[in-house]
């Protein structure tokens, strides 16, 4: 009795701990703006392209829904760097943009970063600084434990996205680059005078299935932390460039400004 007694007492140092540690309120307040903007060309591409996004809609009025909840969802971001009812609007932007992305005709990685983004960004306190009514709450502690939250539900994709290739023969025998690069278009702003050997296909093949599976592994421990959040901005900058996996790296890379919050802590 008296060891679980100190176990559970362990537990709750560890997790009072945890609920303490503070992120960078500026950071964070950066990564809002960041993410505003990301969001804006996100939206404006949706309205660009409704003729496509709005294929199998059965009537006229859902295509009009559909519209007018893309104009919603740039509403939506601006008012979340208003500085009041920060939460509230975070919320009907989330909703906004689970109902653009979930009818969507197509859905694609960056819907799910973007959801994922937006999703985490209601309890991450990112109205600190930079708001438009100037209503800056600097002396606010901003908590750190949505953040941790926030890479660790990205982190999970990585890993499963590792562990499933060990069970694919094309990434278990090396050729899953090769395959990838035969695509074309990973290659097109490569010039084509270069000659890539074989052996270097199946070496970086193998580091990208322990990439995948090294970054969460990384970021629970605290000494390595700033690398597995260092090798998730290296992934989302080489979609970004050279690969131009539009909107997946900038999503991406806007992400990476959030993590960056917590490799500081103040306790």
């Amino acid at each position: 009795m008296l060891f679980l007694l100190r176990i559970y007492k362990k537990i709750e140092f560890y997790v009072n701990y945890f609920l303490r540690l503070e992120a960078d309120s500026k950071v964070l307040s950066i990564y809002r703006i960041v993410f505003s903007c990301v969001g804006f060309i996100y939206a404006y591409n949706n309205i660009l392209h409704i003729d496509l996004m709005t294929i199998g809609f059965e009537s006229h009025y859902n295509i009009k829904v559909y519209h007018i909840a893309n104009y919603c969802l740039l509403l939506s971001l601006f008012l979340i760097n208003m500085g009041k009812a920060v939460i509230l609007f975070k919320i009907i932007h989330w909703l906004l943009a689970a109902y653009i992305i979930n009818n969507g005709f197509v859905y694609t990685v960056e819907n799910y970063l973007y959801l994922l983004s937006a999703f985490w960004i209601i309890f991450v306190n990112i109205n600190s600084h930079y708001n438009i009514l100037r209503q800056n709450n600097a002396s606010k502690k901003v908590k750190a434990w949505p953040v941790y939250f926030f890479f660790m539900s990205l982190a999970g994709n990585f890993i499963s996205s590792g562990l499933s290739k060990l069970l694919d023969p094309i990434w278990l025998y090396g050729l899953g680059i090769k395959y990838f690069f035969s695509l074309g278009w990973a290659l097109i702003n490569v010039p084509n005078s270069i000659s890539i050997p074989d052996s270097l296909f199946t070496f970086t093949n193998y580091c990208v299935i322990l990439f995948e599976i090294s970054i969460l592994l990384f970021f629970l421990i605290a000494k390595l932390r700033k690398i597995s959040i260092a090798m998730v901005f290296t992934f989302f900058s080489l979609l970004t460039f050279p690969f131009r996996l539009d909107m997946i790296g900038p999503i991406g890379l806007s992400m990476c400004i959030c993590f960056t919050s917590i490799t500081r802590f103040k306790k």
